[in-house]
């Protein structure tokens, strides 16, 4: 980890600056900084990362991935139809994946001052005994929001029975680990719902 830089570049334009869409001045002012900072060169890889990973997902690679509020309102502005819903700690969220969304964003708040969490998923198969379970280590939590943001693939969504979903967080703290959460969503498969449901699940 390098030392933070005393002057960061903000992050609206170190994601305009990685997407081109900044005039050469303002270009060339933050490659003069960047160059000379290992923090914000550090910074800027972390967001080329993060952009290869909302890339993959939404063309047919990997499952799920961490992310920030910023990398999702700038996939938005790039045309790429996104659902999102929040819950904080103990709620519970209504959800589902429409035909026409491509990246499904879940975010997990109350964890400002936190860096990572590890997360577990438990999907209960509703009507039935079955259980889908899935662990993540070490998820970055976006600074700028105090959230986990996670974007997977609408499509894996879509693929999904009716699922009663528990989703627990472990901050790995000096003192030890700690539990965060936990937070509760109810997915139900687009077909099975009618259109009241279907705009009371339709998040962000």
């Amino acid at each position: 980890m390098n030392a933070a830089c005393a002057t960061p570049i903000p992050l609206v334009d170190l994601i305009a600056y990685h997407a081109g869409e900044l005039a050469e001045g303002d270009s060339e002012r933050i490659e003069a900084h960047y160059f000379g900072c290992a923090s914000c060169s550090e910074r800027l890889e972390t967001l080329s990362r993060l952009d290869r990973g909302v890339r993959a997902l939404v063309h047919g690679g990997g499952l799920m991935a961490g992310s920030t509020a910023a990398m999702v309102q700038h996939a938005r502005t790039q045309g790429i139809v996104v659902r999102e819903y929040r819950t904080d700690p103990g709620e519970h969220v209504q959800c589902t994946a429409g035909p026409d969304d491509q990246l499904l964003i879940t975010r997990y708040g109350g964890l400002r001052g936190i860096t990572s969490v590890d997360l577990h998923f438990r999907g209960a198969i509703v009507g039935s005994d079955q259980t889908l379970e899935m662990q993540m280590p070490d998820l970055p939590v976006d600074q700028a929001t105090g959230d986990l943001v996670l974007i997977a693939p609408a499509r894996l969504n879509r693929s999904f029975p009716a699922l009663e979903i528990e989703v627990r967080l472990t901050v790995q703290g000096p003192n030890g680990p700690r539990p965060e959460g936990p937070y509760h969503y109810h997915h139900r498969p687009w077909e099975l719902l009618d259109e009241d449901e279907r705009r009371r699940r339709a998040g962000r």
